[in-house]
């Protein structure tokens, strides 16, 4: 898929609508949408800019990103989800391992391990809605998690 076109039909047809129902988002004709599906002109970049919106995707799918950038983004995003979740993992194996404070009771460590899933499914959710162009987002939400994670392990520690 190297050309303008076939981007925007692929994506257009991904989203389940017509030329029509594209063209009235976009508020061009139908033949516009025809047109440049068939490369035979190209939408401004305003109007690439609202198909990027409309479309879901980024600027970048329809002006020369190119599909192997696209796989080396998603390594790169799961390899940080996967580190990510290692230290949550390790952070909790350690809080019930090697601390003496902590009461090893069993609703303690569902309630850690619940709170862990929770992290990770939206981590896992965040990652599948957000583009890797985004890393300062992924960045402060990772941050974020982080924070809370390590929040719920000090609790465990002060009301025990």
């Amino acid at each position: 898929m190297n050309n303008l076109g076939e981007k925007i039909k692929t994506a257009r047809l991904n989203k389940h609508l017509t030329q029509q129902q594209l063209a009235n988002q976009l508020f061009v004709t139908p033949q516009a949408v025809s047109k440049w599906e068939n490369n035979q002109g190209s939408p401004s970049l305003d109007k690439i800019n609202d198909l990027s919106q409309i479309l879901g995707k980024e600027i970048n799918y329809f002006i020369g990103s190119n599909n192997s950038e696209d796989s080396h983004d998603d390594k790169r995003k799961w390899w940080l989800l996967t580190l990510n979740s290692l230290y949550y993992i390790a952070t909790l194996i350690i809080s019930f391992s090697f601390s003496p404070k902590i009461n090893h009771d069993f609703f303690s460590m569902i309630v850690s391990t619940i709170i862990f899933f929770i992290i990770l499914a939206s981590l896992i959710y965040l990652f599948n809605k957000y583009p890797i162009t985004h890393l300062v987002r992924y960045a402060l939400i990772f941050g974020f998690f982080d924070v809370l994670w390590l929040i719920c392990i000090l609790a465990l520690f002060i009301l025990k």
